[in-house]
C-alpha cells in the first residue's frame, strides 16, 4: 500500500508540536541486529516512526518501523536491506560488504546525532503537485527556486512524492520481490552543527515492503 499523502518531517524540542513525541529522530538505540556489518557499530538511526500515528496508512507488524543506516563505509554505495521483526529488533537482508572509512563524512563523526522529537506537517495539494512537476521536468527548476527555494531540495519526507535529486530504479522487496512503495525520504539536515554528509543534495529514500515488514534504502546524490 503507497502512502498517498505527503508529510515534512519537522525536527523539534519536547512539546513545541502536539504529540511529536511519537516518532523519533536519532540519537542512540538499542535496536537488536542493527549493527553495521562492515564498521561493527550500531547502525545510525534516522527515524523510528512509531505506527500507531494514523496518518502512517501502512500496515506494519511492528509498533515502529526504524530508519536505519550507516554512513561511514561502503554499505552507502549500494542498496541497504533489512527486515523489522519486533519494534526492536530487525535482520538484514542485503548490503554491500567493504571498508569503513576513516574520514568521511568527515572526521570525528559521531556515533549518533542529538534524539530530537519529529512533527508532520501536511504537504498541501499545491506544493506536491509542485514537488512531481519538478521532478518530471514539467516546470523550469530555477523559476520555483525564486519563490519556493524550499521545494527544490530534499527534504524530511513520510508519503506522498518526494522532491528527488535523481530519479532511482523502484527497488522489489528482498524476500518477496515484489516491487516497493516509497516510505521515506531523510536529507542532510540534523540538529546538530554539522549535516549528515555536508550535502544538501545528497537523500537516502527508503522503500517498503507491508508484506514483509521489510525496507530498502537508496542512496541518491546529485
Amino acid at each position: 500500500m503507497a502512502i498517498a499523502k505527503g508529510y515534512h518531517l519537522i525536527i523539534t524540542l519536547p512539546n513545541r508540536i502536539e504529540n511529536a513525541a511519537t516518532h523519533v529522530f536519532c540519537g542512540r538505540h538499542s535496536i537488536v541486529g542493527a549493527e553495521c556489518p562492515n564498521c561493527n557499530k550500531p547502525l545510525l538511526r534516522f527515524f523510528s516512526f512509531d505506527m500507531r500515528d494514523k496518518r502512517i496508512p501502512v500496515q506494519s507488524r511492528s509498533q515502529y518501523i526504524h530508519l536505519l543506516y550507516c554512513w561511514t563505509c561502503e554499505l552507502s554505495q549500494m542498496p541497504f536491506s533489512y527486515q523489522v521483526m519486533e519494534d526492536s529488533m530487525v535482520t538484514l537482508l542485503a548490503f554491500n560488504s567493504g571498508k569503513s572509512y576513516q574520514d568521511f563524512p568527515y572526521p570525528s563523526y559521531p556515533l549518533n546525532f542529538p534524539e530530537r522529537h519529529v512533527g508532520l506537517i501536511e504537504i498541501s495539494d499545491m506544493d506536491q503537485q509542485v514537488i512531481i512537476d519538478l521532478n518530471d521536468d514539467v516546470v523550469d527548476e530555477w523559476v520555483i527556486q525564486k519563490e519556493r527555494p524550499d521545494l527544490c531540495m530534499p527534504r524530511h519526507q513520510l508519503g506522498g512524492t518526494p522532491y528527488l535529486v535523481n530519479a532511482p530504479q523502484i527497488p522489489v522487496c528482498a524476500i518477496c520481490k515484489n516491487k516497493m512503495n516509497f516510505f521515506s525520504t531523510v536529507s542532510d539536515k540534523t540538529d546538530w552543527d554539522r549535516g549528515f554528509v555536508e550535502n544538501n543534495y545528497v537523500q537516502v529514500v527508503y522503500y517498503y515492503c507491508d508484506v514483509c515488514n521489510s525496507l530498502t534504502a537508496l542512496n541518491l546524490a546529485d
